[in-house]
């Protein structure tokens, strides 16, 4: 098991820089549509706008991953302090409206803005949206708005989730 880690001293190019739309989102949570028009048990946050949210991150959860190369298995984990630190860089940067389908550079999804954000944290109050599991203090969760039709269609349908995209330090935690 490694963990995942992001600098905020300048020194290095660790960073989240994209939001990823995929089938299977490692956070194993899947984006939720806000609208009047479509019945389900999230509530209506505003029938003239499309809204879709959702955890981008969520803290101290392993992610199953396999190594290219050798095809060995192994998991990685974002904490909670590195949860934060990518998304302070993920904002300062300005990367709100980098969103991707699959993880695939070449389908940029335009028309797409993560306009609110916050990162769990009991202590201060600060819960999950209604309609969604409270994970691990620290876990990013995040609201878009959709101007893109047909991937709003595909949201709707339950589709996708979210996931995100970086360049990351690793450290073992488990051999």
């Amino acid at each position: 098991i490694y963990r995942l880690i992001i600098s905020d001293n300048g020194e290095d190019d660790t960073e989240v820089n994209y939001v990823a739309l995929v089938d299977e989102p490692a956070t194993q949570s899947y984006a939720a549509y806000f609208s009047a028009e479509v019945e389900h048990k999230f509530q209506v946050i505003d029938e003239q706008r499309n809204i879709v949210g959702g955890y981008l991150m969520i803290a101290d959860r392993p992610i199953k991953r396999v190594d290219k190369k050798t095809g060995k298995e192994y998991f990685v984990i974002l904490d909670k302090e590195n949860v934060g630190k990518a998304m302070v860089k993920f904002f300062e940067k300005g990367y709100q409206n980098n969103v991707n389908l699959q993880h695939d550079p070449k389908q940029k999804v335009e028309g797409m803005t993560l306009y609110q954000h916050f990162l769990i944290d009991r202590e201060l109050g600060i819960k999950a949206p209604k309609g969604f599991t409270n994970e691990a203090d620290g876990s990013s969760f995040g609201f878009f708005k959709v101007k893109n039709k047909e991937v709003l269609d595909l949201v709707k349908a339950n589709k996708f989730g979210f996931s995100i995209e970086g360049v990351f330090k690793q450290e073992p935690i488990i051999m």
